[in-house]
């Protein structure tokens, strides 16, 4: 067993996987499940409608920036809690396995 995995990581030192537009094999798993399975539920919807309330009166180039920086932090939230999640899924399964 030790063996095959040495072969295994000798192969992807020497050809490194390629993740696209992602840093990380987690980062491209959620990538991907976020493009097939729509993530914003009703609670974030209606934090999104109560920041457009808020934001009320403003034009909408004073809107862009605050969106984009709120979709940036929502995104990265997302993205953090995804990879956890798995990470936290391994080990339990790691667990159970022993």
């Amino acid at each position: 067993m030790k063996q095959l995995y040495h072969q295994i990581m000798g192969h992807i030192k020497e050809h490194p996987p390629v993740y696209g537009n992602s840093d990380s094999i987690l980062e491209m798993l959620f990538t991907t499940y976020h493009q097939y399975n729509q993530m914003d539920t009703d609670e974030i919807k209606r934090d999104f409608d109560r920041l457009y309330t808020d934001m009320t009166g403003l034009s909408l180039r004073e809107m862009d920036p605050i969106i984009d920086s709120v979709c940036c932090l929502v995104s990265s939230h997302q993205k953090s809690g995804f990879i956890d999640g798995v990470k936290v899924g391994l080990l339990i399964a790691e667990e159970l396995a022993s």
